[in-house]
């Protein structure tokens, strides 16, 4: 039996990244979990770089579909709690 991440083994702190997960339904049942906890994610790179401004989310969480647009626009990006 394999050994799959879910959001409810996963724990997220403040500036963490959600990465390298193999399949996008998983990645994005994993960022609807956090985002349903009203964390604030934005897309990163692979370097940890934001690909957004974020400073408007500051206060600000971005909306789902905000969140799937970075999805699709910046092609499977990795994404960090602010």
């Amino acid at each position: 039996m394999t050994n799959k991440p879910s959001p409810e083994n996963h724990k997220l702190h403040k500036n963490s990244t959600i990465t390298n997960l193999n399949f996008s339904t998983e990645k994005n049942s994993i960022l609807k979990f956090f985002f349903d906890k009203n964390f604030v994610l934005i897309s990163v790179n692979d370097a940890k770089e934001p690909l957004i401004k974020w400073n408007e989310f500051e206060n600000d969480k971005p909306s789902w579909d905000q969140i799937m647009e970075w999805n699709q626009r910046f092609n499977n990006p990795n994404f960090a709690v602010i």
